[in-house]
């Protein structure tokens, strides 16, 4: 098992896991979303398990912090500690940064115990945020 740098040839494979794991309410980033933020030099990670896409994260990088825009575990990998995985590495590759942020679903209670392992918090409740009417929160982790 092993995360590294996603190529150009992942790409495709993460935009088709995408549309598994997210309906269209959850907004999947498409091909095309994936190639931009490529090219822009935001970071994409991929987990791999005997060359199988097991797992993958869309980090966005400003200046001071970073953001996780996407992460998700291949459901074919579920309970193998891709998410543990990704979420290590994450912190390992932006803790030179003042902290890293995310949102997820209130009701995602398995995604936010995993984030709360690794330290975030959250820091603002955020109101019927999805479009199905679910709040969200804003955690981070903020290194000191």
């Amino acid at each position: 098992m092993i995360v590294r740098d996603a190529v150009k040839e992942d790409l495709a494979k993460i935009a088709a896991l995408e549309k598994i794991i997210f309906d269209e309410n959850n907004f999947p980033m498409s091909l095309r979303n994936l190639r931009y933020h490529f090219k822009k030099g935001n970071k994409i990670y991929v987990a791999k398990i005997d060359n199988h896409l097991a797992g993958y994260a869309v980090i966005f990088l400003r200046k001071d912090y970073a953001r996780i825009y996407s992460i998700a575990t291949n459901p074919d990998f579920n309970g193998k500690g891709i998410g543990n995985l990704l979420m290590k590495h994450i912190i390992a590759q932006h803790s030179d940064k003042k902290y890293i942020s995310l949102e997820v679903r209130s009701d995602n209670t398995r995604a936010i115990k995993l984030y709360e392992k690794f330290g975030f918090k959250v820091v603002k409740i955020l109101p019927e945020y999805y479009d199905d009417g679910c709040s969200g929160y804003k955690m981070k982790k903020i290194f000191t």
